[in-house]
Formats: structure tokens, C-alpha cells, sequence
């Protein structure tokens, strides 16, 4: 073998065992590149790319995700192949104390939707009770509906039961009229009904349409709750909650999916790629202000009433 093969042998040999940070600085330096100008390039916060060649990835506080993010960003700028950068990374991060994992588990049901359950679980029960308490008064006898002068529903007069009276037979009867049966109904007395909370004619005639019929209880958004919808380009660590503290989105976002939600604002965002994420607020387009940002990663608050 020859000293030139040998000593490109050694060299690719060097390279192979070179860590994530060596590569990334020798790239750099070869196209004279100063971490200043590649931070204003990439957005990146200049203390990141440092610690990146410096190996220093326990220095840089964020989820794995954004790392690798942030890699092959600096990667791409450089002309490197990412997979062999990732290869690196996944050398050098074997150790638990660099691996971050969230500190709360994710809610698998919504504290509203349970609401909403209940809610519609307590209507039905209602509804039914309603149906049954209808058919056992018309099984008594007809119930009449009277109305004030004013318009409204007042009382509810019960039709008095019917009563017969057989006349004497036709002995006793007047000559040439055969024995009747009469028949009379007593004077209703008005009895007062307490009043009702809904309109009478809607209630019956919700009593009256079949079962099937009956239209479902939607509960309604929570007072003050404002839509929301993020729309993710690119795969990010999205985090969301609401003005009471609740978590409602705590999870790593899949490219090209959409997420609505009702918000209580004002609302607490974090993003971790957040140039690939386009944010509405009550239909209204939202830009991600500068202010929040570090580098690619957002945290900022979404408050229709200040913005």
C-alpha cells in the first residue's frame, strides 16, 4: 500500500471517529464563517451553535427534537451529510442525563369533553322524564291550556270526568218518548298550575315527537373561549394552555396536520420549529411575535383583548 492510500486511509479513519461538534467547526472554518453570521442566518441563538462545537449538548435546554432540528439546519449551511451527523448525535447522547423527558403525562381526555358527556347524558334524562311525565297525564284525561289576557300561559283546567243519568223506562216515561241517557259533564274548576320555565307549546310538542326526533343538546363553548387553529408545515414540539392552567396540547406535532381548539385566552404557546407553524385566532391570521423567540423555539402568549 502506498503512503498516500495509507494516509487517506488514516484521514477517512479520523473523520469517522470525528465527533458532532469537531465536524461541524472544521466545515465552519474551512468556508471562513463566523458563528455570528451563521446565527443571524439560521435564526439560531449564537450560544447554541458554540455549544454544539463544543460538544456541550447538555448545555442546550430543549426536548431532543429541537437539537436534531437545529443540526441539521447548521448541517444543510455547511454542505454535510445529515446522516452522518445523526449519526454522531446518537453516539454522543447514549446518556440519560442529556435525554429530557416531560414532567407531566399527557391527558389522554379533555376536561370539556367529559362536560360535554355529562351534559348530554343529563338532557336525555330529562327529555325522558318529560316524555313519561306526558304520557301518564293524558292516560288521567285531556288536559286544556288557557291563556291570559296578556298572552302568556297562566293556569291549566282539568276537563271534568263525564257522568250519565239513565231517564225512567219507557212505563215511566211520557207517552211516546222511549227512555234516554243523558249525559253531562260537571263544570271544570281552574286549577292553578305553578309556573313553568319553558314555553308550553314547545314542550308539548317535544313531548309529542318521537324519541328519535328529539334534537341533541350541543353544549356550548366555554364564556370567554376563543377558536384557535395551528396549522404545522413541518413536525414541531407544540405545547398549549389555557388561561386556568390547563394543558391541552403537550406533544410532538406531525407534519402536515391541523389542530383546533376553544381557548380561554390569554393562552401560553411553545413551539419548536416554530417557522413551519401558522397560527389563526378567531379566523384572523396571527404572527408569531419576535419577542418570543430564541432562535427557531417560540414561547409567547396569544391574548386577543391586548393584541
Amino acid at each position: 500500500m502506498s503512503d498516500d492510500a495509507a494516509a487517506a486511509e488514516e484521514s477517512n479513519a479520523e473523520q469517522d471517529d470525528a465527533t458532532l461538534g469537531s465536524r461541524l467547526r472544521v466545515a465552519r472554518e474551512a468556508r471562513d464563517l463566523s458563528i455570528d453570521k451563521i446565527a443571524d442566518e439560521l435564526r439560531i441563538e449564537a450560544h447554541v451553535l458554540v455549544a454544539l462545537e463544543e460538544d456541550r449538548l447538555s448545555d442546550i435546554r430543549v426536548a431532543p427534537v429541537f437539537i436534531k432540528g437545529y443540526i441539521k439546519q447548521y448541517g444543510r449551511l455547511l454542505e454535510l451529510d445529515y446522516e452522518e451527523l445523526r449519526a454522531a448525535f446518537r453516539r454522543q447522547t447514549d446518556s440519560e442525563d442529556i435525554r429530557l423527558r416531560p414532567n407531566k403525562s399527557i391527558l389522554l381526555r379533555d376536561e370539556r369533553q367529559i362536560k360535554v358527556w355529562v351534559i348530554t347524558a343529563l338532557a336525555v334524562l330529562v327529555v325522558g322524564v318529560a316524555l313519561l311525565v306526558w304520557w301518564l297525564s293524558a292516560a288521567d284525561g285531556p288536559v286544556s291550556l288557557s291563556r291570559n289576557d296578556s298572552g302568556t300561559t297562566g293556569s291549566a283546567s282539568v276537563a271534568a270526568p263525564l257522568t250519565t243519568r239513565t231517564l225512567p223506562d219507557a212505563s215511566e216515561a211520557p207517552t211516546g218518548q222511549p227512555a234516554q241517557t243523558e249525559v253531562t259533564r260537571a263544570a271544570a274548576a281552574p286549577v292553578e298550575a305553578p309556573p313553568v320555565a319553558v314555553d308550553i307549546a314547545q314542550t308539548v310538542a317535544l313531548a309529542t315527537a318521537p324519541v328519535d326526533a328529539v334534537p341533541a343538546v350541543v353544549a356550548e363553548p366555554e364564556v370567554g373561549a376563543v377558536a384557535m387553529t395551528f396549522v404545522f408545515a413541518e413536525e414541531s414540539w407544540f405545547e398549549l394552555t389555557d388561561a386556568r392552567g390547563r394543558r391541552l396540547y403537550y406533544d410532538l406535532a406531525q407534519a402536515g396536520t391541523r389542530h383546533s381548539f376553544q381557548v380561554l385566552p390569554p393562552a401560553q404557546v411553545l413551539l419548536g420549529n416554530a417557522s413551519a407553524v401558522s397560527i389563526s385566532v378567531a379566523a384572523d391570521e396571527f404572527a408569531v411575535p419576535n419577542s418570543g423567540r430564541r432562535g427557531n423555539v417560540a414561547i409567547f402568549a396569544i391574548d386577543p383583548a391586548q393584541d
